[in-house]
């Protein structure tokens, strides 16, 4: 494989928490580059904004209610991580960060 890509081949761009590899082979893709970004937030208005929306996820979200049907957690359990999450971001230490992983391949 050469660093130029023919025109005849389809790129496809895969970003998410966790890209599935197996996936994208299953659908006749090739040549897979993974690679890997980080995001950190250290301002307190930002920390304390992303631990709002995961508290507010751990309460009302299609997350909180598969958790609850799978028997993952119950609401109980959501309640104090949700607790948590807004206890967690008044420190003054607290950062946030997520990774993002990004797969480059090339279908024929």
């Amino acid at each position: 494989m050469t660093d130029r890509l023919p025109s005849d081949y389809e790129i496809l761009l895969i970003t998410a928490l966790i890209a599935s590899l197996p996936l994208a082979r299953q659908a006749g893709f090739v040549n897979l580059r993974t690679s890997t970004s980080t995001v950190s937030y250290t301002e307190p208005a930002a920390v304390q904004a992303w631990a709002d929306a995961y508290a507010e996820a751990m309460l009302q979200s299609n997350f909180a209610e598969k958790a609850s049907e799978y028997g993952l957690a119950t609401r109980s359990d959501l309640a104090g991580i949700s607790t948590a999450w807004r206890s967690w971001c008044r420190d003054a230490d607290a950062f946030f960060c997520f990774s993002q992983t990004e797969v480059v391949a090339w279908k024929q």
